[in-house]
């Protein structure tokens, strides 16, 4: 029998993983945004954990049976219950990171969020390979690399993955699952796994359930295309894709219920937070219209502040415009809901928003508005559907442009931190 040699072997994998055009996409794609994610927090020397990750802390909590943190750093943004500090957030990074806290003890939450944020990269590109199968889409892979990369650079993903932090970790790994749930609905993947994955980006940010019309409007462009299944279609695929969702929900009262004592609090109306919070938070309570106006501000209209020692612009950490800070999301304006599958998108964002623009936190220290991750799926479906032959110079522009004020940002957001 033969003995290969270690250099052989290590071909014959590498041949493996680099075997067709997409895969080498998809591993080009991860090391390049994981190395520029990384840049920038090696950089600033921001590469350990920051007291405020709180996940990995819960991670730990969770192999010892507890689900609430023993003698936490700091609490800002804990919840205080029973003698307890709780995460109030929903736990889906802490039960990411089990594997690695129970292997080694503990887990870096700043290189876990870049790796997921390249992995959310890729996921993106996936997506939009798929679309352009389903013949939804009709972007070379030049182009789909455009849009990857203003997702990647030209968007708040880019700071979002960065820092380790417990608000923006969250948001990353729901925006992971998201891509999960659209990438499998456009492969054509089993509605149970397509609602599974949704129902894990609820495990992280609950609301993104309301996603779920864009999932069944793929779902209808391809049966439309195949034209291969049976009249009872639509009604299996929804029961199929929503019993994951079903029982997540379940899953997320039972995990309040023993934790608070009621399986509708969530922790956030007596949570630690900032001062500012205080008053609106008893006033008004987490959700109401009282804070549409505010939000819609800071979501469309805020500029960056003048700052008169600098004598120059910084950004305003309360947020700003999202066509500022992402200006390439102009031609949103040219994903006109034609098709199914551009009304599902655009559904899927005006459902989003609802609870978003009623809520009573901005997003804080942030550049931009970070809350946008919720809907970035739908948008960048949006952004490709938009541009049927090619990105246009005009884009491409734009897409520079974004990535050179989110490179601003992620330099001033860890001169911040």
């Amino acid at each position: 029998m033969r003995e290969y040699s270690e250099l052989e072997i290590a071909k014959t994998v590498l041949a493996l993983i680099f075997t067709g055009r997409t895969v080498r996409y998809a591993v080009s794609i991860f090391l390049v945004i994981a190395f520029l994610y990384w840049l920038p927090a090696a950089v600033a020397g921001h590469l350990q954990s920051p007291p405020f990750a709180y996940f990995d802390q819960l991670a730990e909590a969770f192999l010892h049976g507890r689900l609430y943190l023993l003698s936490p750093p700091v609490t800002h943004d804990l919840t205080f219950s029973q003698g307890n500090w709780y995460i109030p957030f929903s736990p889906l990074p802490a039960l990411l990171m089990l594997p690695w806290v129970y292997l080694f003890g503990e887990i870096n939450t700043v290189y876990f969020t870049i790796i997921m944020g390249a992995i959310n990269a890729v996921l993106v590109f996936l997506l939009l390979q798929s679309l352009h199968d389903l013949e939804q889409i009709f972007l070379k892979n030049e182009d789909k690399l455009w849009i990857v990369f203003f997702f990647s650079l030209g968007t708040g993903h880019w700071y979002l993955s960065t820092v380790g932090a417990v608000w923006f970790t969250s948001q990353i790994c729901a925006v992971t699952f998201i891509l999960l749930a659209l990438w499998l609905v456009a492969s054509q993947k089993s509605p149970i796994w397509v609602g599974g994955a949704l129902s894990l980006a609820m495990l992280a940010r609950p609301h993104v359930a309301l996603l779920y019309p864009l999932l069944l409007a793929i779902a209808i462009a391809h049966r439309r295309l195949r034209n291969s299944q049976g009249p009872y279609f639509y009604p299996k695929w929804m029961v199929l894709s929503l019993l994951p969702m079903i029982f997540m929900v379940g899953l997320l009262l039972t995990y309040n219920s023993l934790r608070f004592g009621n399986a509708f609090d969530f922790g956030y109306r007596t949570e630690n937070v900032s001062e500012n919070l205080v008053h609106s938070l008893s006033t008004y309570g987490q959700f109401s219209s009282h804070y549409i106006a505010r939000n819609l501000y800071v979501m469309l209209a805020a500029l960056p502040r003048w700052n008169v020692e600098q004598s120059w612009f910084t950004p305003d950490w309360e947020g700003m415009s999202l066509l500022i800070t992402s200006p390439a999301l102009i031609f949103l304006y040219k994903g006109r809901p034609n098709t199914a599958l551009a009304l599902g998108a655009w559904l899927s964002v005006g459902l989003v928003l609802i609870p978003l623009i009623m809520y009573y936190n901005t997003g804080r220290d942030q550049f931009g508005y970070r809350f946008s991750m919720d809907f970035i799926g739908p948008v960048l479906i949006l952004l490709a559907k938009g541009f049927t032959k090619e990105v246009t110079k005009n884009l491409r522009a734009l897409i520079v442009l974004s990535i050179a004020m989110n490179t601003w940002g992620v330099i001033c957001f860890h001169r911040l931190y």
